[in-house]
C-alpha cells in the first residue's frame, strides 16, 4: 500500500467534489436533510496499491470541460457533495493529486481530475468531515 501523505502546494481553499450513492446517506428524515454517511470517505486501494477516498477536483474538471454532471455519472443513483482541502486538513488528512487513465468518455473528463484523501480515518474523522459536506446534487431518497 502507498503511504501518501499530503500534498501541501494544494491550496487550502481548493474545491473538490465526493460522489455519494443513495445507499450512502444518513438522516433522511432529519429536518435539516440527509447527509453522507462517513461511508462515503471510506479508502479504497488501485491496482497500483495506492490508497485513500477518491475525490475530483473542481478546477481541474472544469478545465478539462466537464460540468458537474460529468461528476455525478449516473444521477439515478448518485448524488454529488463538495468540500475544501480546509474541510479534511482540519481532521489530519491530506489531500493529493492522483489522476487516472483517460479510458472513456467519463475518465476523459474527470480521469485527469482525479484525487486521493489520505491519512488514518477513524469513524469519528469521517464522520466529522461529512458533516462538513455540502450538496451540489442530492441522489435520489428511494
Amino acid at each position: 500500500m502507498s503511504d501518501l501523505r499530503d500534498d501541501e502546494n494544494i491550496s487550502p481553499d481548493t474545491v473538490f467534489y465526493v460522489r455519494v450513492s443513495k445507499e450512502q446517506l444518513t438522516e433522511k428524515n432529519s429536518p435539516e436533510g440527509p447527509r453522507p454517511s462517513s461511508h462515503v470517505f471510506d479508502d479504497s486501494t488501485d491496482e497500483n496499491g495506492v490508497s485513500g477516498a477518491s475525490i475530483i477536483f473542481k478546477h481541474l474538471l472544469e478545465d478539462a470541460g466537464g460540468k458537474i454532471a460529468d461528476a455525478v455519472v449516473n444521477p439515478d443513483r448518485f448524488g454529488l457533495v463538495e468540500l475544501t482541502v480546509r474541510d479534511v486538513r482540519e481532521f489530519g488528512q491530506g489531500v493529493v493529486f492522483d489522476p487516472k487513465p483517460n479510458t472513456d468518455q467519463h475518465h476523459r473528463l474527470c480521469g485527469p481530475a482525479h484525487g486521493l484523501i489520505c491519512g488514518p480515518k477513524q469513524k469519528s474523522k469521517k464522520r466529522n468531515i461529512a458533516k462538513r459536506a455540502r450538496w451540489i446534487v442530492l441522489p435520489p431518497l428511494t
